[in-house]
This record gives C-alpha cells, sequence and structure tokens, in this order.
C-alpha cells in the first residue's frame, strides 16, 4: 500500500468536518461484538470463542490475551490489582482485541498490504526486546517462550505478522495524511480558544438496579395486569442475570518466578512445598499474609472471594473446582508460578426461579417507568427553556464541571464520549445549554456551556486578531488524530461487509 493508495482511500471515505474532528478527536472505542449472531452462528469449531468472516479465534487465543491484559494492568498498576472481580472484564476486553485484531488483518490483506517471512524473522530477531540478549537475538531465549506459552513457532510467527502489518497500517496513514497549511492555521486558532462545560451524567442501568421501593409499591405491581406482563416478560429477557452460577469461595497462596527460568521455578516449587508443611498446623490466612506474593489477595489473608468457571486460569480453576471444602490442595502451576488453594465455600449451579425473584423484577420495571417518565419531564424543560436541576438529581445526577480546555484538544475533559463530543458543536455563548438530552448505551449526558473565552496572540495593522502560530508537536497530533480517524472509518466500513460472531456459551461460561 503506497501513499497514492492512503490518498485513494481516504477520497474514497466520507467528508468530515475537519474542524468538527479537531475539536474533539476521535476517541478510541473498542469494538463491542457480543450479541452479534445470525449466520455466523453456523461453522464454530470445538474450542472457538469466535468466528471472523471464516477465521477462527480459539478458546487458546482468548487465555493468551486474557493473560496478556491482566499482565499489562498488574505491570501497569504496580501488581497492586486484583482482577479476583474483574475477570469477566478482562475476558470481555480480550476478545474484542482478537476480533479486532482479526478484522484489521483481513481488511488489510483485501486492500493488498503483505508482509513477507523476511520481514517477520526481522521482527522477532530485532524488535522483540525479550529475545534479546546483550544486543543480540538469543534462540535459547526464543524456545523458552515458545514452550512455555505453549504455542508453536508457526502460530507465534502469525501473531508476530498480523502485529507487523497493524503498525504499517498506521504509518501509510499516517504518511498519507499530513495536515494542510489552512489546517495548520485553523488549529492554532483553536487553541486559543477556551471552553468550560458544566454537565450532568446519569445511567439508566445503574438507576433500575438501584432504586428502591416499598414492598407495597411491589405488590400493587404485580397485582396491576398490564405491569405484571411487563414483569414477566423483563424477568425472561434477563433470566441468566437471576440465575445462580456454580462458584465456589477460596483462598491461595502464590510464590512465583520468572517464565523461562529454570532455576527460579525449583526455587519456587521448593518455597511453596515447604509452605503447604506448614498449613498442616497453621492458619491459612494468615500464612498467606506472609508469604504470598499476590499482592491483591495477600492484603485479604489471600482471600479471592466467591467467583464462577471461567473467572481463573485454566490450571488453577480446574484444581479449585475439584477440591473438596477445607481441603489445601497440592501446588498447582500456572503461567503467575506455584500456587496452593484451599476452598472455603461452595455454590451449586441453580435455575432462575419467577416466584423467588419476582419482587425484585417487580422493582426494575417500576424503576425502568419512572426513570423514563423523569426523563421525559427533563427533555421537556430543556425544549423549553425551564429549570431541570429537579429531573437531574432525581435522576441519580448532579452538575460537574469540565473544567477549561482548549478546542484543540482531543476532547473536553471528563467527557470521553463521542455523541458528547459531537453534541457541544450545537452549543454556544448565545445558546449555552443543549437542548436535548444526549444518549449513549445507558448513559445519559446535559450539557450548559459555563465559560467562553478565545485570547489572540497579535493584531494586524486593522485591528483583526492574529492565531499563534502552531508548533511541530501540535501538526504531528493532527496527524495522528486524522490518521486515526480515517483508520477507524476505513475499517468500520470493512466490518460493517463482515460476519462476526461471538460463542456466548464459551465467552460467558
Amino acid at each position: 500500500m503506497s501513499k497514492s493508495m492512503a490518498d485513494s482511500l481516504k477520497k474514497k471515505l466520507s467528508t468530515k468536518n475537519f474542524t468538527a474532528m479537531l475539536v474533539f478527536g476521535a476517541i478510541i472505542v473498542v469494538f463491542v461484538f457480543f450479541g452479534f449472531g445470525g449466520p455466523g452462528k453456523s461453522g464454530m469449531g470445538v474450542g472457538s470463542v469466535a468466528r471472523v468472516n471464516n477465521s477462527l479465534i480459539s478458546v487458546a487465543d482468548l487465555a493468551q490475551e486474557q493473560q496478556r491484559l491482566e499482565q499489562y494492568y498488574s505491570s501497569l498498576f504496580g501488581g497492586g490489582m486484583d482482577f479476583g472481580n474483574r475477570r469477566q472484564e478482562m475476558q470481555q476486553q480480550a476478545i474484542q482485541q482478537l476480533v479486532r485484531g482479526e478484522l484489521i488483518f483481513q481488511a488489510a490483506r483485501k486492500s493488498g498490504i503483505q508482509v513477507t517471512d523476511a520481514e517477520v524473522r526481522d521482527y522477532i530477531v530485532k524488535e522483540v526486546p525479550f529475545f534479546q540478549e546483550n544486543g543480540r537475538f538469543s534462540r535459547e531465549m526464543y524456545n523458552r517462550y515458545i514452550e512455555f506459552s505453549r504455542t508453536s513457532p508457526g502460530e507465534f510467527e502469525r501473531k508476530i505478522r498480523k502485529e507487523v502489518v497493524n503498525l504499517r497500517l498506521r504509518r501509510l496513514f499516517e504518511a498519507g495524511l499530513a495536515p494542510s497549511q489552512m489546517e495548520i492555521e485553523k488549529l492554532a486558532e483553536l487553541k486559543n480558544t477556551k471552553l468550560n462545560i458544566q454537565f450532568a451524567k446519569f445511567n439508566r442501568d445503574e438507576f433500575v438496579k438501584t432504586a428502591k421501593f416499598t414492598p407495597a409499591e411491589e405488590d400493587a405491581a404485580l397485582a396491576d395486569a398490564a405491569l405484571a406482563e411487563k414483569i414477566k416478560t423483563y424477568f425472561e429477557t434477563h433470566k441468566a442475570e437471576f440465575a445462580q452460577k456454580e462458584e465456589i469461595h477460596a483462598q491461595h497462596i502464590l510464590i512465583a518466578f520468572k517464565a523461562g527460568e529454570a532455576d527460579g521455578e525449583k526455587v519456587a516449587l521448593a518455597k511453596i512445598t515447604e509452605i503447604q508443611r506448614r498449613l498442616a498446623s497453621e492458619d491459612f490466612g494468615k500464612v498467606a499474609s506472609q508469604v504470598s506474593e499476590d499482592p491483591g489477595s495477600k492484603a485479604k489473608n489471600g482471600d479471592l472471594g466467591f467467583f464462577p468457571r471461567g473467572r481463573m486460569v485454566p490450571e488453577f480453576e480446574k484444581v479449585a473446582f475439584a477440591s473438596q471444602v477445607g481441603k489445601v490442595s497440592e501446588p498447582v502451576k500456572t503461567n503467575y508460578g506455584y500456587h496452593l488453594i484451599k476452598v472455603l465455600e461452595k455454590k451449586e449451579a441453580k435455575d432462575a426461579d419467577f416466584e423467588t425473584n419476582k419482587r425484585v423484577v417487580a422493582g426494575r420495571v417500576l424503576a425502568e417507568d419512572k426513570f423514563d417518565k423523569t426523563l421525559a419531564e427533563l427533555e421537556k424543560g430543556l425544549a423549553d427553556g425551564g429549570n431541570v436541576d429537579a429531573q437531574i438529581t432525581a435522576l441519580g445526577g448532579n452538575w460537574q464541571e469540565t473544567g477549561s480546555f482548549d478546542l484543540s484538544q482531543e476532547g473536553a475533559p471528563q467527557l470521553n464520549s463521542p455523541s458528547v463530543a459531537a453534541a457541544l458543536k450545537e452549543i454556544s455563548p448565545k445558546e449555552p445549554v443543549l437542548k436535548r438530552v444526549i444518549r449513549e448505551g445507558s448513559d445519559r449526558y446535559v450539557l450548559k456551556m459555563k465559560d467562553f473565552s478565545r485570547s489572540t496572540a497579535a493584531a494586524t495593522a486593522s485591528g483583526a486578531p492574529v492565531a499563534a502560530p502552531a508548533v511541530k508537536g501540535d501538526t504531528d497530533a493532527v496527524r495522528r488524530q486524522r490518521a486515526y480517524s480515517t483508520f477507524e472509518e476505513w475499517l468500520n466500513q470493512y466490518r460493517a461487509k463482515s460476519d462476526v460472531y461471538i460463542n456466548q456459551q464459551v465467552v460467558n461460561q
């Protein structure tokens, strides 16, 4: 793909208001494919979690990507992040990343972008720091990684090929989308324009789940024929939410070692074996608080809380769910290190029962009706120019401020929403209040302008303002932003023509 090809792609994409794009940017939104079905349901192989056109994403791919994300977040937060209640989020993010990566790879291939075997080899030899030893590629470290990650050289090189294609695509888009002089001048003008936005944000799903009603109100709803029908429909639609998954409550102790270090693994095994002997006469939680190398659970005496299947890595999960309550397991090896596991309690899986949950469901339906009615009052008040503070408070919102920001920034602080970014163009000093509610997913926003200012660096002889020149960092940011926005639109066009299916039974188990 040459620069001319990038220009051609740019022309084929729909024209956008560049000023608006500069003002509020292209917020990075990961594609969410959960719920996609249709014809993709056929052709799913055993052990596959997703299909992107004719390519399958395996359970092993998902496990590796989920582990990579968890290791990334652990390093980002200094190892103190507890994934006990976030495994499902990590799993969902991992499958989104994998599907997105496959779409990029397929779209690039269709556009004629190819990566040779030699380029893949050079990337592995020169660009992967883990394989470098004294500034040179180490075949031994490469082989250790392949063995430890339980993959094959061919599978690893396939993933590297995708990474190289992705990097090439982004560089090509950036190279073909340099800003013009007019755009650079416009950027300088935008940098001199500052806003402070007041906003109220509230969430429909949170309101529905937290709103409280009296038993009398719930009984009245169940006795009303129309509401009773809505209550039963809501229960059937959300049945999985009210079912009890099989879960266990466990503690663990971790002794970590670095992947590929045989000596370190031997030391870790010796330590965990000695700890196992101590547990014959000492309290598990007390020992965990002293010796465990998992920072998140160590502070809780090794307690991981309740978790369902699919939350932990397979090796850990297999032993934990097979263990007897109160018994300490044998040492379990995972990619994190060696573990000892003690199951404290087990919950058996149970189907959702309407009679058991009917009051909760009645409250949800009443909350939906209340939210929708109050929101309608809020929207009427905005359209009529009235005071809407009472409705905002009733919906769980309150007025906040972004603080001052200039229009060259990618978005308004605290408002990382594409819908909000687009709506901000509709308010001005003359029309400071947006006369509608912004909807994005289950979030709702109300916006109004608090402050507006425009400064100038100099003036012409006639008194006309002259914008300050943009610096190189600004133009680089414009280039990257334009490249990202155009890249996303190009990818969205391919996505719209693609058949993507997520195997929910595997992902949500």
